[in-house]
């Protein structure tokens, strides 16, 4: 019987892709890091530009001044914490294509 296992063996070839491993790399960033970081930037542009008309607004009122940034940190890190915690979908779909000659 192990005759005939290893002439069945050196018949079939057979392609394991138990250890295939896929990677992928943001296109426009250098890192996942960097996109992050751009995302985040992009997310709290608007907040920030608020937070400056309102210290405009405050004008030399400290108490007022320390209240609109204590309030636009506390927006600012909520909108942060949402962009690294954002859910993001990645579809793709693998071909192989290998000779067994």
């Amino acid at each position: 019987m192990p005759l005939v296992k290893e002439q069945v063996k050196s018949q079939i070839k057979v392609c394991d892709l138990s250890r295939m491993q896929v990677e992928i790399q943001p296109a426009d960033f250098v890192s996942w890091s960097a996109a992050c970081e751009q995302l985040t930037k992009e997310q709290v542009a608007p907040l920030k530009a608020e937070q400056r008309r309102a210290l405009k607004k405050a004008g030399d009122n400290e108490a007022h001044i320390a209240s609109v940034n204590e309030k636009y940190s506390d927006m600012i890190e909520a909108q942060q914490a949402e962009v690294a915690n954002l859910p993001l979908e990645f579809h793709v779909e693998i071909a192989t294509a290998y000779n067994f000659l």
